[in-house]
């Protein structure tokens, strides 16, 4: 109960506004990064016979779903295949630069994006198309360091992203207590497949 009040004081004395409206600072650490449902850039979405394209023009994706596969593109190069009857997926977007695709075998029975285990991740440069992996074991990924610090419970678990590096491999992960865990990015085959 002393270690919540302390967390609590320290947030409260440490937290500062600056000249941006909703810009909150904890501890010299910026909240402002927020991970948005790729679904909130979608510009044009058109059915056909078995499937359905859906366009996202200011990220260059699309994505073709045809029966049971799913490709997704970026500009004209396939980055994912998928049998989205084996697989679930939940596509988030960071800062616009990058899209970070969850995938789980099965059905994750997810009540929302906070919730999703991030056992398989992929990350996608959508300026240069570096495409890599990693495994967050027992990591669930809330949508800002904002929620994060407000909302999520006091699990363990519970992260929010600070810094994608992909140029050196590396991902940034912050906990509830302001403690970074750096994860090792690897390099993912294009396309990647899910079948």
């Amino acid at each position: 109960m002393k270690k919540i009040l302390y967390i609590i004081c320290i947030i409260a004395f440490s937290c500062t506004t600056s000249g941006k409206a909703g810009k909150v600072i904890y501890n010299g650490i910026s909240l402002e990064r927020n991970l948005l449902m790729l679904d909130e850039f979608r510009t044009s979405f058109d059915t056909c016979r078995n499937g359905s394209i859906v366009k996202y023009d200011a990220l260059n994706l699309k994505k073709n779903r045809n029966g049971n596969l799913l490709e997704l593109y970026l500009k004209d190069q396939v980055i994912l295949i998928a049998n989205i009857e084996k697989y679930e997926f939940l596509f988030e977007v960071l800062d616009s630069s990058f899209l970070i695709i969850t995938y789980i075998e099965g059905k994750s029975y997810a009540f929302g994006p906070d919730v999703f285990r991030r056992n398989n991740v992929l990350i996608l440069d959508l300026k240069s198309s570096i495409l890599k992996k990693v495994s967050l074991e027992k990591v669930f990924i809330t949508r800002s360091k904002d929620y994060l610090m407000r909302y999520s419970s006091e699990s363990d678990d519970m992260h929010s992203i600070d810094c994608i590096d992909i140029n050196n491999s590396k991902l940034l992960l912050l906990d509830r207590r302001l403690n970074l865990k750096e994860y090792i990015l690897m390099d993912a085959e294009k396309p990647f497949k899910c079948n």
